[in-house]
């Protein structure tokens, strides 16, 4: 799990790098390039594939591990992505839940109080969003992301 994390919020931080790197690598084979802002090819497909089905499963650190899906995948705008993160994950978690439910293996009391906190948290997260600018939307993602990494190594090694 923090190895998981610490690459998802590397590849978040250094992402902008990353898809140039990628467009690169694309023309230098002469691989036609995406226009700019525009997701996708099947690379980025099979990487939201990877991380929808470890999200379903897991969880802990999808979130991050969308933005920089996303991001790589050429998506500049913080609030696109962010919106964009909240919709595959809210697709991804409705499929997973509906599969949980299903089985029967819920807790209900649990559930339920998992649904009201995350409601308080996003309706909070969106606020806060909308507020910052984007440069430093980034960067509260980024520290978040390293600061989850150094409790997660401490908890798992230590």
């Amino acid at each position: 799990m923090p190895w998981l994390l610490l690459s998802a919020t590397a590849l978040f931080a250094f992402s902008g790098q990353v898809s140039r790197m990628i467009a690169a690598a694309r023309t230098r084979i002469g691989m036609q390039t995406k226009e700019s802002g525009t997701p996708g090819g099947v690379g980025g497909l099979l990487f939201q594939l990877c991380v929808a089905i470890y999200g379903g499963f897991f969880g802990a650190g999808m979130g991050i591990l969308t933005l920089a899906a996303l991001a790589i995948q050429g998506v500049d705008d913080i609030q696109e992505l962010n919106g964009l993160k909240n919709l595959t994950s809210a697709v991804n978690y409705t499929v997973a839940a509906a599969t949980f439910i299903i089985a029967g293996a819920i807790s209900w009391p649990h559930t339920l109080l998992m649904i009201a906190t995350a409601m308080v948290g996003a309706i909070g997260g969106a606020a806060l969003a909308r507020r910052l600018p984007a440069l430093w939307l980034r960067r509260l993602v980024v520290a978040t992301g390293a600061s989850l990494s150094v409790i997660y190594f401490i908890k798992t090694y230590f």
